[in-house]
């Protein structure tokens, strides 16, 4: 059985592409934070758990969060490199 399953390369079809995955993520989280946070913001909308541990990674990364405002606001998050927010 062991032998079957190496000559498959179960592991190896799936660990590559999964490798590709986090090294794109780990790139665009170094270089590309507020696009980054956004993304994770946007796609975990309704997760609170989630969502509080990406805002604390944003704060110790130093990008604010604003409260929605009047005439600027979104229905989504948005980023805005002029004030790292």
């Amino acid at each position: 059985v062991i032998i079957d399953a190496s000559d498959y390369l179960f592991s190896l079809n799936h660990s590559t592409p999964y490798s590709y995955l986090g090294y794109a993520c780990g790139y665009l989280r170094y270089y590309y934070p507020l696009e980054f946070i956004s993304v994770l913001l946007n796609i975990n909308n309704g997760n609170i758990e989630k969502t509080s541990k990406i805002t604390e990674y944003a704060l110790k990364r130093g990008v604010n969060i604003f409260n929605p405002k009047f005439r600027f606001s979104k229905s989504e998050y948005f980023f805005d490199k002029k004030t790292n927010s």
